[in-house]
């Protein structure tokens, strides 16, 4: 047996959880169970991890409902899961599935039902079975996009999210180790057959060849990232409102490398979008602010003004959540940007949308005390029920008799200054892409 087919043992997920540590004295973590042979490694060694340690693991299993017979599967995967020791849990997607970009739906989709089930269990940590084999198409998917060098530096082993750290201990093994690991623990799994159906990226990408690989750039992006720790508090502040105001002589400053990369920080702080602008974008928007005078540009979920010393950054109107029902006693996290707190039978979190509605005109003088634009006051949080608005907790507003109190932190999905990519260490012994040590820029 090679090296690369060796199965997994305990001290090899050990050594490649100690690179996130530390963790809780009696660790809970969630972890996205697809039942293949990749997840079905990390819930056999995460539960034997755990157990050694008295933690508590959650295997989250998520029905798309894309074909036949996945909800029976998903729950065969939860008594597979149950019989290693874990709570299970499927968690099933609602609506449509559009006709189109499904790939990217179905992840958009997977990780907000992932997330939103570890908060409810109190997970802090969610690891996914991501490997080395799916670093190399990701990379290579990336370089067919021309994506810029940020993208090329592939995923990260940890993201730091809103209230939770997703982790990806498998990166430094190739998928033979996974396969080996299953078969040696006498493991069953299922073989999804979206993974060799053409009409995916993904699978093209498998029957076609991965080709050339690009220039790896994972330490240049943790080079530039370590760089914009340091940069960016000088350059930008972010406001309780979520408003971002970026000073505009600073921004002459700064080198011209980290100006993309710290836009698309902005971006993705202000704007709540899971991923940041592509580099052709953010290329057009740094012409855009290199040019004297105002300005006025949308990227990112964003509107972006000028004027000569601030660059003004707010969420855009559109593409705002839909009104989301808020439950007593668990904070809810709205348009990945605010946390939610306090509720009441019958209330709903929506945007705050027009001030010039009736039950918005009592809000203007509020919000001009404030000083606040009325572009970012209109996507503010608010909480209301079948009469109306009931609260506005940015504004301070409480209608007459209304229920309370309530609370809405700016706690945005990606934090402002970047934590610092996490990639395989190279190994110039064995036959593998590393061993699963991993360190932090």
């Amino acid at each position: 047996m090679t090296t690369g087919s060796q199965p997994l043992d305990a001290e090899a997920f050990d050594t490649a959880m100690a690179a996130f540590a530390p963790f809780e004295p009696a660790p809970r973590l969630g972890l996205a169970v697809s039942g293949g042979a990749d997840s079905m490694a990390l819930a056999w060694l995460a539960a034997n991890w755990l157990r050694a340690r008295g933690g508590q693991g959650f295997a989250l299993i998520v029905d798309h409902r894309l074909r036949p017979g996945s909800q029976e599967e998903a729950l065969l995967v939860a008594q597979r899961c149950r019989a290693l020791g874990l709570e299970a849990e499927v968690l099933t997607r609602g609506g449509v599935m559009p006709a189109s970009a499904i790939e990217d739906a179905a992840r958009e989709a997977r990780y907000v039902l992932l997330e939103e089930a570890c908060r409810t269990h109190g997970c802090l940590h969610l690891l996914t079975a991501h490997h080395a084999d799916d670093q190399n198409e990701t990379v290579a998917l990336r370089h067919q996009a021309a994506s810029g060098p940020m993208g090329l530096a592939g995923m990260s082993a940890c993201v730091e999210r809103a209230g939770l750290r997703l982790l990806r201990p498998f990166l430094g093994f190739p998928a033979a180790r996974l396969a080996a690991t299953v078969a040696t623990a006498g493991l069953a799994w299922i073989d999804d057959p979206m993974n060799h159906d053409p009409k995916f990226a993904r699978a093209r990408l498998r029957r076609d060849g991965l080709g050339a690989p690009p220039t790896p750039s994972a330490p240049w992006r943790q080079a530039v990232e370590q760089r914009l720790v340091c940069a960016l508090p000088g350059l930008v502040a972010l406001d309780r409102f979520g408003l971002a105001r970026m000073d505009r002589a600073a921004w002459r400053m700064l080198a011209d490398d980290l100006r993309p990369p710290a836009l698309a920080r902005i971006a993705l702080a202000v704007g709540a979008g899971r991923y940041g602008p592509g580099s052709a974008a953010l290329a057009g928007l740094v012409r855009e602010l290199d040019r004297p005078g105002p300005m006025s540009a949308t990227l990112g979920g964003c509107l972006w003004r000028a004027g000569h010393a601030h660059v003004t950054v707010s969420r855009e109107v559109r593409n705002l959540p839909p009104p989301m029902p808020m439950t007593r006693d668990i904070a809810l996290l709205w348009d990945g940007r605010f946390l939610l707190r306090g509720a009441g039978q019958g209330l709903e979190a929506v945007a705050v949308a027009s001030l010039a509605s009736p039950e918005g005109r009592p809000l203007v003088a509020l919000r001009r005390a404030l000083g606040l634009p009325a572009a970012a006051a209109a996507v503010l949080p608010a909480i209301r029920d079948l009469e109306g608005l009931v609260a506005v907790p940015h504004l301070g507003y409480v209608r007459s008799g209304g229920v309370g109190p309530f609370s809405a932190v700016f706690r945005p999905h990606h934090a402002l200054s970047p934590v610092p990519f996490v990639s395989v260490r190279d190994r110039a012994d064995g036959d593998e892409q590393g061993r699963g040590a991993l360190q932090l820029a």
